[in-house]
């Protein structure tokens, strides 16, 4: 287990390290991102542990500056903001990788669950103020067509720890739901 462990860690700086140099992304970085993992002998990781790796490099820079600590005046609004431009900027890789993800159960745990954990590891943050982030950044990623309000439902729906924020949110998810159904009928 610890081996997957420093595993997961590998790609994860691996992965940062060619967010980093990245100046623009395109539909073609999906080749130069593959090339990058594979050289790195990350041969036995698939689209979820991309979709986590990137999604944890993309939270820890809109979590940076944000106080994740319980009593903290945070809301999903201001986190939303500020995680746009990162996620509209990252958009054409995170697309393309989470479309690759064939089950939708999977994919939707990679994205949801890789939100939280990433989220998790920031020093001294709360499981509030995890959720009330979390929830900004997935208002955020419902702006971009990487997952289906069906599918980030049900991976918010599959979260251990389950907060009034998030509760909030998966009403309205419901709700848009619902309200598209209306109209297609």
């Amino acid at each position: 287990d610890d081996d997957e462990d420093d595993e997961a860690e590998d790609l994860l700086s691996d992965v940062r390290e060619w967010m980093d140099e990245q100046d623009a992304v395109t539909k073609d970085s999906m080749s130069d991102f593959n090339l990058k993992v594979r050289f790195q002998g990350h041969v036995d990781s698939g689209p979820p542990d991309h979709i986590r790796a990137i999604l944890a490099v993309l939270v820890g820079q809109i979590a940076e500056g944000l106080d994740l600590a319980a009593g903290a005046k945070l809301q999903p609004g201001a986190v939303a903001k500020k995680a746009e431009p990162v996620m509209k900027r990252w958009a054409p890789l995170l697309e393309v990788i989470y479309s690759k993800i064939e089950d939708a159960l999977e994919g939707s745990d990679a994205a949801v669950q890789g939100v939280f954990e990433a989220l998790a590891s920031r020093e001294g943050s709360s499981d509030n103020g995890i959720a009330i982030a979390a929830v900004g950044i997935f208002m955020a990623m419902r702006d971009i067509d990487m997952i289906e309000d069906d599918d980030l439902l049900t991976g918010c729906k599959r979260v251990d720890t389950q907060s009034t924020v998030l509760d909030k949110f998966v009403e309205f998810l419901e709700q848009e739901l619902e309200d598209d159904e209306e109209d297609s009928a």
